[in-house]
């Protein structure tokens, strides 16, 4: 109990003195200009801002969608960028796009409502075996894991060897996690309503990567077919967990009925230069963040 009370402490220590030091940086990058004029370049190009999000505090959330609306942005839908890319439709200038990775259960109180309140689309980006278990193997990994089932060992394992230390893993913790996922019926629930898309984020949230093309087929068909069954619409786009991705796990996407993938790369989606609707580009909004550090990185005005 000791021990473990002091590995919280440690682990809160750690996350204050980076909230801190992110927060001091992005003052600098605010008071030297650089915010403004990343703000000023984005409006001489056709980009949207593609925002991937996890679990963000209310706090956060708020913050940040005040600050882009209140600075002329437009919340677009994963429909409106695809239809852009595909020549069907002129964006706005300003266009920002929000994807909820995972399918936190704290999105239902800390997200949903401020979206709800301003009428922002957004797509929910879910991995249907772990929304089973309303468990994610990287929260267990983080909270529960030893050495040789840190979250950094088990993401850089073939897969087949991550499946099987993740259930060894899942039983050993006593299928408990301090934050869970939403649930099938949440998720059954947030299918009706109309701000919300449903997608693919591979059936057990492996790394692409390091799957087999076999394994990675599964990945996709097995979470296509659950999440229809949940919500009586086939995804048509694959979120590639961890933006692990490669253009010829891309080529296999059809097979599944998926026309459209997102990984991460820390960019804009530039209208004018992007072919296609695989591998679209995102910018990380992380969970516990400042205002500052949150609009210097969705601006790439950060240090890169």
């Amino acid at each position: 109990m000791v021990t473990e009370r002091m590995g919280t402490l440690a682990t809160a220590a750690r996350r204050l003195t980076r909230k801190v030091v992110g927060a001091a940086i992005a003052w600098v990058m605010i008071a030297t200009g650089r915010r403004a004029r990343s703000l000023r370049a984005l409006d001489r190009h056709r980009r949207v801002i593609c925002v991937v999000a996890h679990n963000p505090t209310r706090r956060l959330t708020r913050q940040v969608l005040e600050w882009f609306l209140a600075r002329g942005f437009v919340f677009v839908s994963q429909g409106d960028v695809l239809d852009a890319i595909r020549k069907r439709r002129e964006l706005p200038k300003r266009a920002i796009w929000l994807v909820l990775d995972d399918g936190w259960k704290g999105n239902l109180t800390e997200v949903l409502p401020l979206l709800r309140q301003h009428g922002i689309p957004a797509t929910l980006a879910i991995s249907p075996g772990e929304t089973r278990l309303e468990i994610a193997w990287p929260t267990l990994a983080d909270e529960h894991g030893w050495p040789a089932s840190s979250f950094a060992r088990l993401v850089d394992l073939p897969d087949a060897e991550r499946k099987a230390a993740c259930a060894r893993l899942l039983e050993s913790s006593g299928r408990t996690a301090r934050r869970p996922l939403l649930s099938v019926e949440d998720v059954k629930a947030l299918a009706a309503d109309r701000l919300i898309t449903v997608e693919n984020h591979g059936y057990s949230h492996a790394c692409s990567t390091r799957c087999t093309p076999d394994e990675f087929r599964d990945e996709v068909c097995a979470a296509n077919r659950l999440i229809e069954a949940w919500t009586g619409r086939g995804p048509t786009m694959f979120f590639y967990p961890f933006g692990a991705w490669s253009p010829e796990l891309d080529e296999l996407l059809p097979e599944c009925g998926i026309d459209a993938s997102a990984t991460s790369g820390n960019r804009f989606l530039d209208l004018d230069d992007h072919v296609g609707t695989m591998a679209i580009p995102r910018i990380a909004l992380l969970d516990d963040i400042t205002l500052a550090e949150g609009t210097c990185r969705l601006l790439r005005a950060w240090i890169r």
